[in-house]
């Protein structure tokens, strides 16, 4: 009788290649900035880039990251916002930088950083 219950279960089992699949195709949709925004450094310095969704508290940080120059990094808008508000800066004391907006899924790039909201970019 268990010979026949164990025959059961493993015919209604999901095939071992489904799981892997999904993680997969996840992985490259989250690699791939699906629904996601971008920002790439092609300035000379490796900076600190910050966004948070438009008009949101300025504890409200979606992305806080260290930027290399040629590197690019995604994050994940908050849905429903249209903006997302994207800062760089020399470092986590700076108190001076630059700002600019991009739509949740745009790539924004850094063409050139100078302090004081003297930054080139590009969409």
């Amino acid at each position: 009788m268990r010979r026949k219950q164990a025959h059961r279960i493993r015919q209604f089992a999901m095939p071992r290649h489904v799981p892997a699949l999904a993680l997969y195709a996840t992985l490259a949709l989250w690699s791939s900035g699906a629904s996601a925004f971008c920002i790439e450094n092609h300035a000379d310095a490796k900076l600190l880039f910050a966004a948070r969704p438009e008009n949101s508290a300025s504890s409200d940080w979606s992305f806080f990251k260290w930027i290399k120059p040629g590197d690019k990094h995604c994050g994940r808008p908050q849905k429903g916002r249209s903006l997302v508000e994207v800062f760089v800066f020399v470092d986590e004391e700076a108190l001076e930088g630059c700002d600019t907006h991009t739509s949740p899924t745009g790539t924004l790039r850094l063409q050139s950083f100078s302090p004081f909201d003297n930054c080139a970019w590009s969409e």
